[in-house]
């Protein structure tokens, strides 16, 4: 789907940028389009770990994992 892919990149320019407000936002759409792109939920994690929120990035890795492994990735 590349409309999430789309949002996803957006959101990981956002968070290049430090702009987590955007970068978030844009992530969380992507999701919504394809929940089944663990990228961008691995990304939000990346975002949480760097503001220091390691409990809510452990969350997000986790929901990656799992959504990797219903893929069969």
């Amino acid at each position: 789907n590349t409309a999430d892919e789309a949002y996803m990149n957006m959101g990981l320019a956002y968070a290049y940028m430090k702009n987590y407000d955007q970068a978030f936002y844009n992530l969380n759409i992507a999701t919504q389009l394809n929940p089944g792109n663990w990228q961008a939920y691995q990304i939000i994690g990346a975002i949480y770990q760097q503001k220091g929120d390691a409990q809510t990035a452990q969350q997000y890795f986790n929901q990656a994992s799992a959504v990797k492994q219903q893929l069969g990735q």
